[in-house]
């Protein structure tokens, strides 16, 4: 099993569009969920604490949705750039060492918190 988990909604109608055509590609060979929680809304004039207190609140809604035994892949934009085949090496290397349950996260604007990045 596959879980994608975001914090955010996708609202741009191309890019729905390419999902489902990759979800359609994919469920002929693993089982695939896609959970989006609600992003937190902050005022433009937040302060550092204010952010932090939203990184935390979503960061513990995604950890809450994800299984002890899943394999937990954050993907951050201060996180390693591969390629497309290496990614695809990796999850097969993943489902070879025995974690074929597999979460994908996907933090919100501010980022995840730390605990969540130890998780993953």
């Amino acid at each position: 099993m596959i879980r994608i988990l975001a914090v955010g909604k996708i609202k741009e109608k191309a890019n729905k569009d390419l999902i489902l055509e990759y979800v359609k590609r994919l469920t002929p060979y693993v089982k695939l969920d896609i959970i989006e929680i609600d992003e937190a809304v902050l005022a433009k004039n937040a302060s550092d604490a204010d952010i932090e207190i939203v990184k935390r609140a979503e960061s513990e809604k995604l950890v809450s949705l994800i299984s002890p035994n899943h394999h937990v892949v954050l993907l951050d934009l201060s996180g390693k750039n591969v390629s497309s085949t290496d990614f695809s090496h990796y999850i097969f290397k993943q489902y070879v060492h025995g974690n074929s349950d597999i979460t994908f996260v996907v933090g919100g604007s501010h980022g995840v918190s730390d605990s969540l990045r130890k998780r993953a």
